[in-house]
């Protein structure tokens, strides 16, 4: 699941803003990955930047086609991005933003306040911190997002939460027929009965109900 709160990746170089931010987007969906040297090496061989120009394709498309491809993730770009599409978009999953004028990447964490909380790898730059306001974001622009959607709970505990439903709903039908009409069974025979001897096969038909519900 997404963890806005994931740590800053701070970029150690003039170039990999963008392979930092992709970094912070993998760790706030716990996927591993190391920077810079591991996905520096990844993104260069994958021909996604490079160490004078940065990321390649400002949209964003060919990081979010490399990430769906690499890692196995629902990645798609945006391009471009509105205030309002960010500021809907910030907190549902792992979101990187990229401004032209800014030439710069950057992980947008959450809506709060009136700005946007960003895990920026390069603190300071242009003047934007931690947090991008309405008119930064007009005089940075335009925009484009790579976003992975929070995928919310894990799909195997669904599955196995789903089995667990199912086998309980098995064992209340259990209990509401079979073991209900084998005591009914076994009470209409006490009642019918006229001596101790024809009792017994009902108070055995009582007591076998009753140890079938004590099972399950």
């Amino acid at each position: 699941m997404y963890d806005a709160a994931t740590p800053v990746v701070r970029q150690v170089d003039s170039w990999s803003c963008s392979v930092a931010s992709t970094t912070w987007a993998l760790h706030s969906l716990a996927i591993p990955a190391d920077y810079p040297v591991g996905m520096e090496s990844a993104m260069l061989d994958a021909g996604l930047v490079s160490p004078s120009l940065g990321l390649l394709d400002a949209s964003g498309g060919s990081l979010a086609r490399w990430l769906r491809d690499t890692y196995g993730v629902p990645a798609e770009n945006t391009d471009p991005i509105s205030w309002d599409w960010l500021w809907a978009h910030a907190g549902g999953g792992a979101l990187a933003i990229g401004g032209r004028a800014w030439c710069h990447w950057s992980g947008a964490r959450a809506g709060g306040d009136g700005v946007v909380l960003l895990a920026n790898p390069a603190n300071g730059w242009q003047g934007v911190y931690q947090t991008l306001s309405a008119a930064q974001f007009a005089q940075l622009g335009p925009f484009s997002a790579v976003w992975i959607p929070d995928a919310g709970e894990d799909p195997m505990a669904i599955a196995e939460l789903e089995a667990q439903v199912a086998a309980l709903t098995t064992r209340l039908s259990y209990c509401q027929h079979e073991c209900a009409d084998a005591i009914q069974a076994g009470l209409d025979g006490a009642y019918e009965a006229t001596d101790d001897a024809a009792r017994a096969p009902a108070f055995d038909a009582i007591q076998a109900g009753i140890n079938s519900l004590r099972a399950t």
